[in-house]
């Protein structure tokens, strides 16, 4: 469950979040809609740890936010920013796309270890598109990218 209770951000004199409060169980689906700068991305970045509010309270998967250390709570949840699909390129091979989104590792500060790899090689070919591992990003076709995007999902 991800619970957001009172949530504000301030940023100077500029309020991007006022006061959301919301519940999300499991089941559910939700769509967050706004106009450009109303606070959407900032209100995923929140939960997923990657923002902290001025004022309030951000609980998910039972860790409140601020008394645990939110990189073991992004392990857990699968999210995919913007910034980061602008970070990958085309000529990077799919495991790696799978590693760095399903284990939570950012290549581009550190390195891939050997574990998350061969991981990435598991759920590949548990997806049974094991045969792309060292494909490039951008040869593949668009349904293979989605199979990839999927995968790039945390799993126990």
């Amino acid at each position: 469950m991800i619970s957001l209770q009172h949530i504000s951000l301030v940023r100077g004199d500029r309020h991007i979040l006022d006061n959301v409060s919301m519940e999300m169980r499991p089941g559910e689906n939700w769509v967050i809609l706004g106009r450009n700068g109303s606070g959407k991305t900032t209100l995923l970045e929140m939960m997923m740890g990657y923002m902290f509010p001025s004022s309030g309270r951000v609980e998910v998967l039972g860790h409140v936010y601020g008394q645990c250390d939110v990189r073991d709570v992004r392990k857990s949840i699968g999210y995919i920013s913007q910034s980061l699909l602008e970070k990958l390129s085309l000529s990077d091979p799919v495991w790696e796309v799978v590693a760095t989104g399903a284990y939570a590792f950012l290549r581009f500060y550190q390195d891939i270890p050997e574990e998350a790899r061969s991981r990435a090689y598991t759920l590949l070919n548990e997806m049974n598109v094991g045969h792309l591992a060292e494909q490039p990003l951008g040869t593949l076709s668009q349904g293979e990218r989605k199979k990839v995007n999927a995968g790039a999902f945390p799993y126990g």
